[in-house]
C-alpha cells in the first residue's frame, strides 16, 4: 500500500442531476485535514458538533478525520433538528461546529424566538450555500463567529475566513487560501485574469482529487495536466489575495442576453417577511431564453401569497427590476440535500410538470 492510493471515493451532491465520485488518495486527506486543523489552531480540548452527513465531504473530512487527527471529541446529530442541535452543543460544550447555511439559519432562529445562547460555541464555519451579511451580524449578536468556508469534494474546502478575520471580512469574503494550495481566477479560456475581474475559481494542491471514478471525460473537463481542478463556479480575488464566490455556473440565469444571479436575486425575496425559505432557478422561455422563478416556502400561518405583493414589496425596497421573479410557485419544503444545498433539478423538474399543465389548460 501507498500513501498516494485511494483512500476513499465520496460522491458529489448532484444538485443539479447527477453524481460523480470524487477519488481521494491518503495524501489528499491526510494533508487538507492537518492544514485545516493547524490554520484554525485546534486541540484536542475542541469539541466539534457536526450535523452534516458523514458520507459527504463535510462530515466525513471535518466530522471525522479532523477531529481523528487531533484525538478531539465529536457530537453527532443522526437527524438535524435545531433545537435538539442547541440542547446538545450546550450539554456537551461543544466550542465549533460546521455545516451548510440552512443549519445555522435554523439555529438562529430558535435562538432568537426563544431567547436562548450557545454558551461556549466560538465559532461556526458555513458554506455549501449563499451566507448572507444579516446571518453574519445575528450570529455575532450572539457571540458566534460565522466564517464562511469555500470549497468541493474535489477540492476540499481549501478557502476560509480564519475566526480572528471573521468581524473585519463580513458577509464580503470567502478569506483565502489554505497554506499549501494554490488558487486562481480564471477566463473561458482558463488564462488568468487579475484581481477585481470575475471569472472561474481554480485551485491546485495536495487536496485536490485525482480523479472521477470510472469517468475520465469527466476528469479531463475538471481536472488538467498540470494539476489544476477547475470548480465551475465564478469568484473573484481582491489584491490580498481574498476570494469571494459570485456564484456557481449553474446559479446563473441567462435571461435576455444578460447574466443574473439567481443568490443576488434570492438575497431580495428572503427579506419579504411573509416568507419562511426560498430558492430561485431559471425557466425555460423562448424569447429570452430563461426568466426568474422564484420556489418559495410561507411561514407559518400564512396561507398565500401573490406575485404581484412580493413585486410591490421589491419595487418599494428599489430592488432593480431585472431581479424581479417573473414566476412564484409556493410549496411546502425546498427539497435539499443532507449536507443542504438546494436540489434545483427537481425544482426544474417540478417546474416543467407545471408549465405543461398550465400549456394544456390553455
Amino acid at each position: 500500500m501507498d500513501s498516494n492510493d485511494i483512500a476513499a471515493v465520496l460522491y458529489t451532491s448532484g444538485t443539479c442531476g447527477g453524481t460523480k465520485g470524487v477519488m481521494l488518495t491518503h495524501n489528499n486527506i491526510i494533508f487538507s485535514e492537518s492544514n485545516f486543523n493547524n490554520e484554525l489552531e485546534l486541540t484536542k480540548e475542541d469539541i466539534i458538533f457536526m450535523p452534516a452527513p458523514l458520507n459527504h465531504a463535510t462530515g466525513f473530512h471535518h466530522g471525522i478525520i479532523a477531529p481523528m487527527f487531533l484525538g478531539a471529541k465529536v457530537v453527532l446529530q443522526s437527524k438535524f433538528k435545531s433545537k435538539e442541535a442547541i440542547n446538545l452543543m450546550n450539554s456537551e460544550k461543544c466550542t465549533y461546529s460546521m455545516g451548510s447555511t440552512p443549519f445555522i439559519y435554523d439555529i438562529l432562529k430558535v435562538m432568537e424566538q426563544e431567547n436562548v445562547r450557545l454558551n461556549s460555541l466560538k465559532f461556526y464555519l458555513c458554506g455549501g450555500a449563499m451566507i448572507l451579511r444579516d446571518m453574519i451580524r445575528k450570529a455575532y449578536e450572539y457571540g458566534i463567529k460565522l466564517c464562511e468556508v469555500y470549497g468541493a469534494t474535489e477540492s476540499v474546502p481549501h478557502i476560509f475566513v480564519r475566526p480572528d478575520e471573521a468581524v473585519e471580512l463580513i458577509g464580503c469574503t470567502s478569506g483565502q487560501a489554505m497554506k499549501g494550495v494554490e488558487v486562481r481566477i480564471v477566463d473561458e479560456h482558463r488564462k488568468k485574469v487579475p484581481p477585481g475581474t470575475i471569472g472561474e475559481e481554480a485551485s491546485r494542491g495536495p487536496n485536490v482529487f485525482v480523479g472521477y471514478i470510472n469517468d475520465k471525460t469527466s476528469t479531463y473537463k475538471a481536472l488538467d495536466d498540470e494539476g489544476w481542478f477547475y470548480s465551475g463556479d465564478f469568484c473573484v480575488m481582491d489584491e490580498n489575495g481574498n476570494i469571494a464566490v459570485v456564484g456557481r455556473k449553474k446559479d446563473i440565469i441567462i435571461r435576455g442576453g444578460e447574466n443574473l444571479n439567481s443568490n443576488d436575486i434570492r438575497s431580495y425575496i428572503a427579506k419579504f417577511p411573509a416568507i419562511q425559505d426560498e430558492a430561485v432557478i431559471g425557466m425555460p422561455d423562448e424569447r429570452l431564453g430563461e426568466r426568474i422563478c422564484a420556489y418559495v416556502v410561507l411561514k407559518e400561518g400564512i396561507e398565500s401569497l401573490d406575485l404581484n405583493k412580493l413585486l410591490k414589496y421589491m419595487e418599494q425596497k428599489k430592488v432593480p427590476k431585472r431581479y424581479w421573479p417573473e414566476r412564484l410557485e409556493i410549496i411546502k419544503e425546498i427539497p435539499r440535500t443532507d449536507s443542504g444545498k438546494v436540489k434545483k433539478n427537481i425544482l426544474l423538474e417540478d417546474l416543467k410538470v407545471r408549465m405543461k399543465m398550465q400549456e394544456e389548460l390553455v
